[in-house]
């Protein structure tokens, strides 16, 4: 018959799950307007790449349907100027979507911060430490309980 063994028992009874204490005495590293220049600048980058990229994509779309041009008769029919430059903007509107989302998949690598975010070796050594610590409180607490039995 098994037995419930009091929570004090457990080996890694009492450790954070994440330890982030360290991370909120941290202080930047550069001023405010220093870090906010940074920010307009990956900001106007951004919005200049996604411009870029959605031109690119929409570029040959445009001369294939520019081709297709006769006279305002398309291969699919008959279509005045209006309707065909809604068509166009929608087109445009896709492109635009798609180079959203290679300029934001890219700028997530910009955003990330560079600081490793495993443990290192004195981190170890602490939990090594309270490991240590919690074996022995078990094992004095296995010692009191040597003649407790099982029902």
């Amino acid at each position: 018959m098994f037995m419930k063994l009091p929570p004090e028992l457990e080996i890694r009874h009492g450790l954070p799950d994440v330890d982030i204490q360290h991370l909120r005495n941290l202080q930047p590293l550069e001023p405010r307007e220093k870090r906010l220049r940074r920010v307009a600048a990956i900001a106007g980058a951004s919005i200049l790449s996604v411009a870029v990229i959605a031109v690119l994509i929409f570029a040959p779309i445009l001369l294939s349907e520019i081709a297709r041009i006769d006279e305002f008769v398309t291969a699919a029919g008959a279509e005045t100027a209006s309707v065909f430059v809604d068509r166009l903007s929608g087109l445009f509107i896709g492109a635009l979507v798609v180079a959203v989302a290679i300029v934001s998949f890219g700028l997530t690598f910009l955003i990330a911060p560079f600081e490793p975010r495993f443990l290192n070796s004195l981190d170890y050594a602490d939990i090594e430490r309270q490991q240590d610590e919690a074996e022995g409180e078990a094992n004095r607490l296995m010692r009191r309980m040597h003649d407790v039995r099982s029902l």
